[in-house]
């Protein structure tokens, strides 16, 4: 049983770990091909849209939720729980989501800088 729990713990903090490095290496290289294919996308898309913006909500995306993951363990243990369970799953899940709308909202103005009209 302990054992168990020990592997469960391992397993988090690897995914988790995993989950904060490439959130904090993406915003630092060029992998567009990772969040939408861009060979792929309309040369009009590519031209509304500031692909970096993306790449940078992503990445601090996945940090979030690699914190999350990493925290998790901790949690069961402070609830007294030893298995995960859908409720924690969807807290992570509404964490991130409601993190990206948050940080969207913040950026929304220079999101569609290039949709305005200069003055």
């Amino acid at each position: 049983m302990i054992q168990q729990v020990l592997v469960d713990y391992w397993v988090f903090h690897l995914i988790g770990a995993s989950f904060i490095l490439t959130g904090w290496i993406m915003p630092r290289r060029k992998w567009y091909w990772l969040i939408a294919g861009v060979n792929s996308m309309e040369p009009e898309l590519l031209r509304r849209y500031d692909l970096r913006l993306i790449e940078r909500v992503f990445g601090r995306l996945l940090v979030i939720l690699g914190t999350l993951i990493l925290l998790n363990p901790w949690a069961m243990t402070l609830l007294g729980r030893r298995q995960w369970t859908p409720a924690m799953f969807m807290v992570i899940v509404l964490g991130s989501v409601c993190a990206w709308f948050v940080h969207g909202a913040l950026r929304r103005d220079r999101f569609y800088q290039k949709d305005l009209p200069q003055q």
